[in-house]
């Protein structure tokens, strides 16, 4: 019998169409509870850098500039699609902060709806996608970044997945495109599901085009108004190089390490899926692979119920890789995509035990999702800081500043002390900085676009349309950090977990001559 078309009247009465509405409802909901709850606690906490990302929503929503402040365009929001996504959930909640957590949960019950369908596409029980959200998006690590860019690219990891599994090659073009703009790196994901299903492969031209309809729009927007097509992010992350810290230099590759002697139980906690994806991983790869005889079958058997899930977490490997080589800081949600891929794969292992072993995938189901919810339980109700952070001071420190900052500057410039998002957020002022104005990245952009070979040649075409020379945001106070308070204007002691023990002091001069 001919299945009914899409949105007939007799699809909707279907006994199984209802059955699969009712289960992916449950899902949504179940799925959007614990972050809402978990966003209640910690909206007071977000880190500097998430303030970068909604000062950019505040601005677009409410006066449609593209800048951290309102004197000056700049490029500097690593990913411009969770600013317009933000933006256009502030156009209806107008206040920026309860955005993210509309987003949040967004992004919470998408991506257990989406994982549910790809576990049900494969024969298996939906319910382990909430094993998915509970190790991904409420992963100490990638609640630490809420406001950042971390749950909407695990949402769209998920539907890059679900993509990957019916072979529709035109809306796994768009997801790719999509993930490029949630930010640059994630190509590397839809790269490799995308060499590793065949499925795709007749139809690459498509995926192609479909990629290029997406991504080409907005580039050339930026490029043409913006001045570059990649942001001046990319210049800035890669000029800082790695963190000075514990008597050494940390990088994205040793990053973990770095977290686990700093914040060793929150980061524990955060890897356990992450460590139980690797092993169960090896032990899928070896149990194929050893009657393999010939190259040309080294792959992740299509036949077995989670091998899209193998692929995915694959991709989230090669990812960690090619950061890696990248030499980038280890900022904390730079992990979020290694989080996702290993975290839903575990949750496709957990759903295949439970297809053969009820008891012991309900075993493994609590391993996973204890550690995280009684953790994130310990912090109470009211969070004064991340899990994870690597802030100088803490938020309510930063919002305080920049209140009174805000009081004290008026509509006068200002040059920023290091650490910018929250200050300028509370400040809404003309605070003068790298990620706020442009004329400050001019040396960099410089460097890099006359120097020689390819990538100078990449990068005078990425900057062919930005200015030569620009007038720094005239500054009328000066902030910056210091050790004592004796001797300025204002001074305000600022301190947090990142640097143990140590005060230090955001102060304030001003006028300057």
């Amino acid at each position: 019998m001919p299945r009914p078309r899409s949105g007939q009247a007799s699809d909707r009465r279907d006994p199984e169409h209802r059955s699969t509405w009712r289960a992916e409802t449950l899902l949504a909901l179940s799925a959007g509870i614990l972050p809402a709850l978990v966003f209640l606690a910690c909206h007071r906490a977000l880190i500097d850098d998430s303030y970068i990302t909604l000062g950019f929503a505040r601005e677009v929503a409410l006066h449609g500039h593209w800048g951290l402040i309102s004197s000056r365009v700049s490029n500097t929001a690593t990913s411009p699609l969770n600013v317009l996504v933000l933006a256009a959930i502030t156009l209806v909640v107008r206040n920026p902060v309860a955005a993210a957590g509309v987003a949040q949960v967004c992004a919470a019950a998408s991506t257990a709806v989406l994982l549910g369908r790809v576990l049900a596409a494969r024969g298996l029980p939906r319910w382990p996608a909430l094993v998915a959200v509970v190790v991904t998006v409420l992963n100490p690590i990638v609640v630490s970044s809420t406001g950042l860019e971390s749950a909407l690219a695990v949402a769209l990891i998920a539907a890059l997945l679900a993509a990957t599994v019916a072979g529709r090659a035109v809306v796994f073009g768009a997801l790719a495109a999509l993930l490029v703009l949630t930010r640059g790196d994630l190509v590397v994901l839809p790269a490799v599901l995308a060499l590793g299903s065949r499925a795709l492969w007749p139809r690459w031209r498509r995926m192609l085009g479909a990629a290029a309809a997406v991504v080409l729009p907005w580039a050339a927007w930026s490029w043409w108004f913006l001045g570059s097509a990649v942001p001046d992010t990319l210049l800035i992350k890669m000029d800082f190089g790695g963190w000075p810290k514990l008597g050494r230099d940390w990088f994205f590759a040793d990053g973990l390490v770095l977290y686990l002697r700093m914040y060793p139980l929150a980061t524990t906690i955060s890897l356990i899926s992450v460590v139980a994806g690797l092993v169960t991983l090896a032990g899928f790869a070896a149990r194929w692979l050893r009657p393999v005889r010939r190259l040309p079958r080294l792959r992740v058997p299509a036949a077995a119920p989670t091998s899209p899930f193998a692929l995915l977490a694959l991709a989230g490997i090669v990812h960690w890789g090619v950061f890696s080589l990248l030499g980038v800081a280890p900022y904390h949600w730079y992990y979020a995509p290694l989080i996702a891929t290993l975290g839903s794969w575990v949750s496709a292992c957990v759903a295949a035990v439970w297809h053969r072993r009820p008891l012991p995938a309900a075993g493994l189901a609590v391993a996973f999702t204890a550690p995280v919810l009684v953790f994130l339980v310990t912090l109470g109700t009211s969070w004064q800081v991340m899990p994870i952070t690597t802030n100088w001071g803490l938020p309510g420190q930063y919002r305080a500043i920049g209140t009174a900052v805000g009081r004290t500057v008026g509509a006068a410039g200002v040059a920023t002390p290091g650490e910018v998002g929250t200050i300028a957020y509370y400040c809404d002022c003309q605070i003068s900085d790298s990620f706020s104005d442009r004329a400050l990245v001019l040396p960099m952009i410089e460097q890099a676009r006359f120097g020689s070979g390819l990538a100078a040649r990449l990068w005078r075409l990425n900057y062919a349309r930005a200015p030569h020379r620009l007038e720094p945001v005239p500054t009328v106070y000066q902030m910056s950090t210091g050790s004592t308070a004796a001797g300025h204007t204002a001074a305000w002691p600022v301190f947090s977990p990142w640097n143990p023990g140590v005060v230090a002091f955001i102060t304030l001069d001003g006028p300057l001559r």
